[in-house]
C-alpha cells in the first residue's frame, strides 16, 4: 500500500486463474493469484513488508531465526502460520523488490546525467567482486544520492571484468553509455555520463 492508501500491487485475477479456481485477486509484483479474503491479502503483504525490512536492515539468516521467534511469541494468532525463510525470502528480493525499486530508481533518474561507481574488492574466500552503484540528482528527494545497483564476480582479467560490468549497468540504465566508460586509478573507478 503506498502512503496514500492505494493498492498499486493489487489486481483482479485474469479469468483463466479464476475459472482454475485459484484464486480471485492477483498480485502484480509476485505474480501469484491470491483468494480475494481480507486475511490471505493481509498476509500476503505482511510476507513482502518482512522481506523488505530484512533486506533493508539485516542478513538473509537473520529471517530464518526472526520466523521462528515470531511464530513462538503469537501462538494461537496468525503468526503462528507464517512461513517464510531464506529460499523464500531471497526469491521475494529478487523478484518482486529488485525490479520494483529499479524501476522507481529509473522513474527518479528519468534523463537526468548520472555517474557509475564501480569498486573492486576481495572477499575472505579471495572470490574478486566488482560493485556498482548510480550517483544521481533525486528529484523526489531534492538531493544527491547513491544507489547499489548490483556486483559480477570479476574474471582473470579486471579489463574484461570493466567491460562485462558495463555492459550490464547499459541494460539497465537509460541512454546509449557505451562511450561513457573510463577508469581513473587502480582500486575506485568513477565514471561520468552527461
Amino acid at each position: 500500500m503506498s502512503n496514500n492508501g492505494e493498492v498499486r500491487w493489487l489486481c483482479k485475477a485474469p479469468a483463466s486463474l479464476i475459472s482454475a479456481g485459484r484464486g480471485e485477486a492477483y498480485c502484480k509484483f509476485c505474480r501469484v493469484s491470491l483468494r480475494a479474503q481480507k486475511h490471505d491479502l493481509t498476509k500476503h503483504l505482511a510476507e513482502i513488508k518482512l522481506v523488505l525490512n530484512n533486506a533493508a536492515h539485516g542478513s538473509l539468516k537473520n529471517i530464518d531465526h526472526l520466523c521462528e521467534m515470531l511464530k513462538d511469541i503469537g501462538k494461537g494468532s496468525q503468526l503462528s502460520k507464517l512461513r517464510l525463510h531464506r529460499t523464500k525470502c531471497s526469491k521475494i528480493i529478487l523478484n518482486v523488490i529488485a525490479p520494483g525499486m529499479l524501476k522507481e530508481l529509473l522513474d527518479d533518474l528519468g534523463e537526468e546525467s548520472y555517474s557509475i561507481l564501480l569498486d573492486e574488492s576481495t572477499d575472505v574466500s579471495t572470490m574478486k567482486y566488482m560493485a556498482y552503484c548510480i550517483r544521481y540528482y533525486s528529484k523526489k528527494q531534492k538531493k544527491i544520492v547513491t544507489d547499489f545497483l548490483g556486483f559480477n564476480e570479476l574474471l582473470k582479467c579486471s579489463c574484461h571484468s570493466l567491460n562485462l560490468v558495463a555492459a550490464k549497468a547499459s541494460e539497465q540504465l537509460p541512454s546509449n553509455i557505451e562511450f561513457l566508460f573510463k577508469i581513473q586509478g587502480i582500486g575506485l573507478r568513477i565514471v561520468h555520463y552527461a
